[in-house]
């Protein structure tokens, strides 16, 4: 069989996730809260200081298991310049730090966690010298400072992304300076942030969550609709589940904010990052490197797919083809060019897709003659996913004297030939409806 089978129990578990509260694109796949931008930083920030990241100390140890250890560590930063707020030069952060030792039988001393941030739109570990922008608010209850986000609140930044930060705040300076501005007056702001590549996520994440946001709303309130149609009781979460008590700026009106001339716009971004990408690869090193989707560019296209035309499906069908990144990427793509031609067929290839996208090294067996009556044709591709798995010896139909035919196969064969057929598929849909 070529879908995986999905539980009862995860379907439970997906409802759950998708209604009970607005769930961000990147946060979705990592499981973490959705990320800090620039601007809900800003707004939780009574201070921004530009300057270096010193390192860190030890404080000393606050708590000792057999497994860990937890340390009081300080994180020292030296700041040049004051964009928002009093001016400040020094600023130690406090935080706790978990340390793993190895198992029971190990002499060695303790080790540090390797955690690595798995959340996707630009997190960087720091080093001590790198050059850092800090948002910090008083702590609850107190006039201490502290950082305004756990995770978010120090960006580190290369010269140039520093300046475009620079010069984003200083905006944001420039229309808070009289009060709150209106929604519009930020909407307008975000499209212009989502203009520079280098300050693009910022802006298409703000705006992207707000069509999240709206949309989980109307879902929320048709189920809950219908269970009441149904006599059902609502649980506690489908009562308390309202996002404008969760303490977060409410970004709804963004979405129906945006002008027709702003959404062509933010389309355009994405089919000028073509010139740019060729460009970058006349003079990369590794050209490879040069056409990756960055997290901005790939948020874009999650917010624009939703008034995209069959000009941003052709274009993101010629991404698709020309793709090196990882399989979740490329379902991402093959989503929104299904949304956009509104196919069942199309739609059915790319959900196919996703079913397999995390299954790397296994093999699965394939009756091939319960392909022929279901009318599936996959046949193996060479590709770099299936290169990671050498299939075994297949069986060949002659060989089995009337026995059941089948043989084994990798899922990135699977994919590849998946793939294959959706591409095909696709331009064939647009053919017909240009």
């Amino acid at each position: 069989m070529l879908r995986s089978l999905i539980t009862t129990f995860s379907l439970a578990a997906l409802l759950f996730v998708s209604l009970a509260g607005p769930m961000q694109v990147s946060a979705r796949r990592c499981g973490e809260k959705p990320p800090e931008t620039l601007l809900a930083l800003y707004r939780n920030s009574v201070s921004i200081h530009i300057g270096t990241y010193d390192g860190s100390i030890d404080v000393g140890m606050i708590e000792e298991t057999e497994s860990y250890s937890v340390y009081q560590i300080e994180k020292k930063f030296s700041f040049s310049s004051t964009l928002k707020g009093e001016s400040l030069k020094l600023f130690n952060a406090k935080e706790s730090d978990y340390r793993y030792r190895g198992s029971a039988d190990d002499d060695e001393a303790p080790i540090e966690e390797d955690y690595e941030h798995d959340y996707e739109y630009g997190y960087r570990e720091l080093k001590e010298g790198d050059a850092v922008m800090v948002f910090l608010r008083k702590a609850e209850g107190s006039e201490e400072l502290e950082l305004a986000d756990y995770r978010d609140a120090v960006k580190r930044l290369s010269p140039e992304e520093m300046a475009a930060y620079e010069s984003r705040v200083k905006e944001l300076n420039g229309l808070f300076s009289e009060g709150t501005p209106s929604d519009q007056a930020i909407v307008n702001w975000l499209v212009a942030t989502a203009a520079d590549p280098l300050t693009r996520w910022e802006g298409v994440y703000e705006l992207l969550s707000s069509f999240e946001n709206n949309e989980w709303r109307a879902e929320r309130a048709k189920h809950i609709a219908a269970k009441l149609e149904r006599g059902e009781k609502l649980e506690d979460w489908e009562l308390n589940a309202d996002f404008e008590d969760s303490g977060v700026h409410n970004n709804s009106a963004y979405a129906a904010l945006l002008t027709d001339e702003q959404k062509q716009a933010l389309m355009q971004m994405l089919f000028d990052r073509k010139d740019a990408v060729e460009g970058q690869q006349d003079e990369a090193k590794e050209p490879e490197e040069a056409g990756k989707i960055d997290e901005g560019d790939r948020v874009l296209m999650q917010l624009v797919r939703r008034w995209g035309d069959n000009r941003l499906a052709e274009f993101l069908l010629g991404e698709l083809r020309n793709n090196t990144e990882p399989p979740y990427l490329k379902y991402e793509l093959m989503t929104t060019i299904a949304a956009i031609l509104g196919d069942a067929e199309i739609r059915d290839l790319a959900g196919r897709y996703v079913d397999i996208y995390q299954d790397d090294e296994q093999e699965v067996e394939i009756d091939e003659e319960e392909l022929a009556d279901k009318g599936e044709r996959i046949e193996p591709a060479v590709s770099d996913e299936a290169a990671d798995v050498a299939p075994e010896e297949k069986i060949e139909a002659g060989d089995t004297n009337g026995a059941e035919v089948t043989r084994k196969i990798t899922y990135g064969e699977i994919r590849a030939a998946l793939l294959a057929e959706f591409i095909s598929r696709s331009e064939q849909k647009l053919t017909t409806i240009n």
